[in-house]
């Protein structure tokens, strides 16, 4: 999440959550847990259909989300949602929403916001990965190891502590998802370019070894900048010669503040921009380009299904 998405974001969860025995109760079998992190997984195929639940931890309403998975099934789309894991909280909290949701949909995990990557020092942000790793295995589809990787408020050890994840998750046989923050001409500081500074700070073997990159952009961060054909182009071919074996695709998108009324057309032309737009094969293999998408405020935008994003957030991705 950017730093102008950061500043204004309403619900981010800070402490540490008590845990019920009910929760406890909930939670996988150990025998279970050994299976699923001690076997790998291959990378899932063919497009992405992503979206994002950023309070999961706290959300009392994941089944809304249970039924739209379903409903997407019903048309031939098996969703990817993507999970924030928010600082002070562990694997137990997610183990419900995890568990209802995985029968029906594709699950990201993403390990460390890069509004709170800054916060763990890298012992603790390893440390964070293996607990969920030894604990969901490939109940998690896709790791997210690195969030906005590029991004000033992501700190200067982001690349070093995405390695260091990267390297837990490989271990484990668990495909790795690896997401940049694209800023043209709309950075604080030059050095934090995205392609330049991909080039000079993710190690050779995440550039050999990564499943997913991908390319996290906010439109009205960014002085309303819309990207193109011929820019996507040139953006995900050079993310293609970087990273050859990756797949790619938008790893978030949308607006600052989850959907209001005098905002809602602007999301709706956003979303359908965004999860429509495809680089040209030339530029990137066509089984190599996943659209992706994950929308940021998807929880609060997109469910219960009645919201009216959910519509438009269909149509696109059955578009593709």
């Amino acid at each position: 999440m950017p730093l102008g998405t950061l500043l204004t974001h309403p619900g981010r969860a800070t402490g540490a959550l008590t845990l019920t025995v009910a929760l406890l109760l909930a939670a996988s079998s150990p025998a279970a847990t050994a299976a699923h992190a001690t076997a790998g997984a291959p990378a899932p195929t063919g497009p992405v259909y992503g979206d994002t639940l950023t309070d999961v931890a706290t959300w009392g309403d994941h089944e809304a989300a249970v039924a739209g998975s379903r409903e997407a099934l019903d048309l031939g789309r098996r969703l990817t949602h993507r999970i924030v894991f928010d600082p002070g909280t562990g694997p137990a909290d997610y183990a419900p929403a995890i568990r209802a949701l995985s029968p029906y949909s594709d699950i990201m995990g993403e390990i460390v916001d890069s509004s709170s990557t800054r916060d763990y020092p890298r012992a603790r942000y390893v440390a964070r990965t293996r607990r969920f790793v030894e604990r969901f295995g490939n109940r998690i589809d896709i790791y997210e190891i690195g969030n906005e990787v590029n991004g000033e408020w992501a700190g200067r050890g982001a690349a070093a502590k995405a390695r260091a994840a990267f390297r837990v998750v490989e271990a484990a046989g668990h495909p790795t998802a690896l997401t940049a923050y694209y800023n043209p001409h709309c950075f604080s500081r030059r050095s934090h370019a995205m392609l330049p500074w991909l080039r000079e700070h993710v190690h050779a073997e995440m550039r050999a070894g990564l499943d997913y990159v991908l390319v996290s952009y906010y439109e009205r961060d960014c002085h309303d900048h819309r990207v193109r054909r011929a820019e996507m182009d040139r953006v995900f071919g050079a993310l293609h010669r970087l990273f050859p074996d990756a797949r790619l695709g938008w790893g978030e998108i949308g607006l600052r503040r989850p959907v209001r009324e005098q905002t809602r057309a602007v999301a709706k032309h956003l979303l359908t921009h965004y999860y429509g737009i495809k680089p040209s094969h030339a530029a990137v293999p066509a089984d190599q380009y996943v659209t992706g998408g994950f929308w940021w405020f998807g929880q609060q935008d997109l469910y219960p299904t009645d919201k009216p994003l959910w519509a438009t957030f269909r149509r696109a991705v059955l578009a593709y």
